[in-house]
Parts: C-alpha cells; structure tokens; sequence
C-alpha cells in the first residue's frame, strides 16, 4: 500500500471488519487487510469513518493553524525539530475530542 488514502482505508476496514470495533461487535472475523467485504453497508461504514477522520484532520488543523504556522517557520529556519524543541512546539497543539467512536450502524447489529 502506497497511499496515505489506501493506508487508512485498510484501517478503517479493519476496525470495522476484522478488530470487533464496528458494526458487527466485538467479533475477529480474521479477513485479509483492505475493505474486507464487498457489502455496500461495510463499504459505507469505512466511507463514514475515514471522512470523519478527515472532519477531524481539518479540526485540528485549523485550530491550531498559528502554531503550526510558527512551527513550519522555526522548522525551516532549524532543519529539524527533536527532542524537548520539539516537544515544546507538541504541548501547544489544542487537543480536539472525537465526537464519536462507535462506527456509523454498529447499533443497529447490537440490537439484532
């Protein structure tokens, strides 16, 4: 796997299908890493994971945007941050909450 798209795909497929943190429960299927299923409801659940991470991405991103400005400009002037440096440019990042970690339908397998 070469993308950055493709890795996280296979990721949000796992959680779903394989690692019991979806839909179906608390259950190792033991697929084959991808999108595990060809099923258009396990499709649309790997959809509605990676778009919220990227919803989340986003949030983070612009939350912090002067940070991460201030740090891309200390980078480029150091050529490296490492370290306690580093470190003290991290502790400045906002945290934001999940706003959810249950995938999109795993209550409706809860209940069947």
């Amino acid at each position: 796997m070469n993308s950055d798209l493709a890795q996280a795909t296979a990721l949000a497929a796992s959680l779903d299908t394989r690692l019991g943190l979806g839909a179906h429960g608390p259950v190792w299927r033991g697929q084959a890493a991808g999108t595990g299923s060809e099923d258009p409801a396990d499709i649309s659940r790997v959809r509605a994971r990676l778009e919220q991470a990227e919803r989340r991405a986003g949030a983070i991103l612009e939350a912090n945007r002067a940070v991460l400005v201030s740090m891309a400009a200390a980078l480029v002037e150091a050529r490296e941050l490492a370290g306690e440096e580093l470190g003290r440019w991290l502790e400045q990042i906002a945290r934001i909450p999940e706003v959810s970690t249950q995938a999109p339908g795993a209550d409706e397998c809860a209940e069947a």
